[in-house]
Formats: structure tokens, C-alpha cells, sequence
């Protein structure tokens, strides 16, 4: 039997409010998997019963309050039709392409190039290979009805091939990110120990806080600590996480006026 690394699923994607599920959609309310609840972007196996249980009670009662002053909002029948004709689009194409076939190459190339231990040049090469995944994307065909069409419904998730057009091979700091090999020192995370705290003493919009602040200042720190980068640097990093966790108080990690002043990057939101 044959055991190998795997990715068995990634939670959340709808912003809910805590207490009613909201989405940030106006009558649109969202509990379990997809909104990841108290889990965050995983759970243990058992949890998702209580997930549900807990979460999915404040949905529906929330969703009936909202519902008892709520008026049937307008349809925009030509948006409706232009959704539709992309649906059913892969049963009209004239490609060849057999989307089960597409879906397993995806497979085999993330399993043998971009696995737990990655290298520069598998990255590279994985890249390339799903923007030419992607390009067959645009040729599949399918066959049957649109009644239990498990090959029709792959055919839709595959549009989500959108990986390549994220990665410029030609931006320096891609590049540098390319060059990384697996270790096990991280500064960042030593200096940022305390990013939960931070998170909860952030003032107003905490995505925008971390989106716009610290995942910059994070990136920064550590593309600065890869520049020169050395076994005696990795050393150190060690050496200082190992004094953390026997004496928290000797590095003090860093505080919201430090993140808040640092100095802007390319990358720093200012919405």
C-alpha cells in the first residue's frame, strides 16, 4: 500500500459575521466548510458536526429574521442567460480534449514536482506545464446530459487553472522565492510569535490590517533575512528560538508601532 503526502481540503472563503453567519452579500448567509467557522482553514476530523450544530443554528435563525422584512430582489434575465451559456459551454465546444485526462497530468505534475520538498527548477517546470494545462483547458469537450454528468462538472472546475497568470518568472523577488531551499529556520516566525495578539489588538478592518501591514512586513523581513542568507544566519535563527521558548521575555517580538512605521514596500496595500 502506497502512502504518500496529500491535500484533503482547504475551509473557508465566505466572510461571515460570528454571531449570524452573514456574508458581507446582503442576504447571503454561509456556515460549515465554506466559511470555515471556528476551525480556521482546517479541523480535526470529528468537529464538523459541532460546526454545524453551533454555526448553521445562528444561519438559519439569522437568515429567517432577515427574511421576514426582505422583498424579492430583481432578476437581470440577460446576466442569468450569459451564466447559463458559460455552464453549458464545454457540451458546445468542438475541442477533443477529455477533461479526466486534464484533471490527471494536473495531478501527476503537482505529486512529482511541487510536492513537500520543492526545487527551483521543478517549480519552474510545474509552471510551465499548467499554463499548458490550461490552454487544453479552453478545448474540452464533453458528452451526455447535464442529469448527474460527473465529467461535465470537472470540466467547470478546471476553469479554475488560473494559477500561472499569478507567478511573473521575471519579477526579481519571485525569483528569489524560487531559490529558496527547505530549511527549517524562519525568522519571521520568531519575531512574529505573537501574531495572534497583534491581530487582536489591531483597531477597525483586521483583513485589511494583515493584507496591507503585517503579510508585507513579514515578506519584507524575510526576503531581506534569504538576501544574506548563511549557515551561520541559520545558526543563529536556531539558536535564538530555542532561547524563546525557554525565556519568552528576552527577544520581545515586535509591536503594532513597529509594523505600522516600517518603511512602505511595492507590496503594501493603502486601501
Amino acid at each position: 500500500m502506497e502512502i504518500g503526502p496529500t491535500l484533503h481540503y482547504i475551509m473557508g472563503g465566505i466572510r461571515v459575521d460570528p454571531d449570524t453567519a452573514a456574508a458581507t452579500v446582503p442576504g447571503l448567509y454561509a456556515a460549515g466548510e465554506v466559511a470555515a467557522g471556528m476551525h480556521g482553514a482546517n479541523r480535526l476530523g470529528g468537529n464538523s458536526l459541532s460546526d454545524l450544530l453551533v454555526f448553521g443554528r445562528r444561519a438559519g435563525q439569522a437568515a429567517a429574521e432577515y427574511a421576514k422584512g426582505a422583498t424579492a430582489g430583481r432578476i437581470d434575465d440577460a446576466q442569468a442567460d450569459a451564466f447559463a451559456k458559460l455552464l453549458t459551454e464545454p457540451f458546445e465546444r468542438q475541442g477533443d480534449e477529455n477533461p479526466y485526462a486534464i484533471h490527471e497530468e494536473l495531478q501527476n505534475t503537482m505529486q512529482d514536482l511541487v510536492g513537500i520538498i520543492r526545487k527551483r527548477e521543478e517549480l519552474e517546470e510545474a509552471l510551465a506545464h499548467l499554463e499548458r494545462l490550461r490552454t487544453r483547458v479552453g478545448r474540452v469537450h464533453v458528452t451526455g446530459t447535464r442529469r448527474y454528468n460527473p465529467g461535465w462538472h470537472l470540466a467547470l472546475d478546471l476553469d479554475s487553472l488560473e494559477v500561472p497568470r499569478y507567478v511573473d518568472l521575471e519579477n526579481p523577488m519571485w525569483r528569489l522565492v524560487l531559490r529558496v531551499r527547505p530549511g527549517i529556520t524562519d525568522p519571521m516566525t520568531l519575531r512574529l510569535r505573537n501574531e495572534e495578539a497583534l491581530l487582536a489588538e489591531a483597531k477597525g478592518e483586521v483583513e485589511h490590517f494583515y493584507m496591507g501591514l503585517l503579510l508585507p512586513f513579514k515578506l519584507k523581513g524575510y526576503l531581506e533575512y534569504l538576501r544574506a542568507r548563511s549557515w551561520w544566519s541559520d545558526v543563529k535563527v536556531l539558536w535564538l528560538s530555542g532561547v524563546a521558548v525557554i525565556f519568552p521575555g528576552t527577544a520581545p517580538p515586535p509591536s503594532l508601532k513597529e509594523i505600522f512605521t516600517y518603511p512602505k514596500s511595492p507590496t503594501r496595500r493603502t486601501d
